[in-house]
């Protein structure tokens, strides 16, 4: 069974990210995410076809798959960087963490990496007192996210956590 939709209160023409619950974006992602990896097949993964000119037309969803990252990544790094208030800006990285935090939950790892690139952004990670400024919860989140996502040792946390995920 699914969860009923948190769904906001108001006029929807209105609303922004900031109105919308986390648990609810996460939900959305992740769905929106599942579509495309399932149409996914094994040949897009074969001889690296996503990345080859002449075998392109052969990774349609994969590639789909890596614009969707691109996408969201750039609209994370869009979203904290637009905001000319470092108070209101802390408030978006606070709840990008809360979104992610959810997603992890939810094993839909790869929005979650689409988020801390977001956040790896050149233009976003020199806002070091935006990020020092955000709660000490979301502060240690972000380091335990990158931790388990980490490219160490071949992504040796994250290969290890994959192993125990339960679908």
């Amino acid at each position: 069974n699914c969860p009923d939709p948190i769904i906001p209160k108001g006029d929807w023409k209105q609303m922004g990210l900031m109105d919308i619950d986390e648990l609810e974006v996460a939900r959305q992602l992740t769905i929106t995410e599942y579509h495309i990896y399932a149409e996914i097949q094994p040949v897009e993964l074969q001889e690296l076809a996503w990345s080859k000119p002449k075998l392109k037309h052969l990774a349609t969803d994969l590639l789909r798959m890596i614009d969707q990252f691109n996408k969201f990544s750039n609209a994370v790094s869009s979203l904290v960087v637009s905001q000319p208030k470092i108070k209101v800006r802390k408030k978006v990285i606070e709840k990008l963490v809360r979104i992610a935090e959810h997603l992890m939950s939810m094993n839909s790892f790869n929005m979650v990496m689409a988020i801390m690139s977001g956040f790896e952004n050149a233009a976003v990670h020199r806002l070091h007192h935006s990020f020092a400024g955000i709660s000490k919860k979301s502060q240690e989140s972000i380091a335990s996210i990158k931790a388990t996502l980490s490219s160490a040792n071949s992504y040796k946390v994250y290969r290890d956590m994959l192993s125990n995920v339960k679908p």
